[in-house]
């Protein structure tokens, strides 16, 4: 199943994104239908969609990767790629990424200290 958006450019409707709904792997006996969601864009210039993000029936996440192994992958051959997380609190500017354990030990937080404002 999928579910695809075309805008019309004045002459034609031309493809600009998808959605697909797809087994992800062996169904069995009725009980058992792995699914995956793949999401698709099309470029700027091109009239051909890429897959952007792919949610596995594994619940791996891929962004840019077709085959994601672990629970969030990121892949992109793009030159100056960066993954920005930006906060938007005017009186807190201080932004981190925060890594525990399930029990909370073994913390390791990454993140910029703006404290003095400079």
């Amino acid at each position: 199943m999928s579910l695809a958006a075309e805008g019309y450019d004045g002459t034609n409707f031309e493809s600009a994104a998808q959605i697909l709904f797809e087994v992800d792997g062996t169904p069995s006996d009725g009980t058992d239908m792995p699914g995956r969601i793949v999401f698709l864009t099309t470029p700027d210039g091109s009239a051909t969609r890429v897959e952007r993000l792919r949610i596995t029936s594994s619940g791996n996440v891929g962004i840019g990767d077709a085959t994601p192994d672990s629970l969030l992958d990121i892949l992109s051959a793009t030159t100056g790629t960066d993954i920005i997380i930006t906060n938007t609190n005017a009186t807190d500017t201080d932004v981190t990424v925060g890594f525990a354990l399930v029990d909370g030990t073994n913390n390791f937080t990454l993140g910029v200290d703006d404290s003095d404002s400079d």
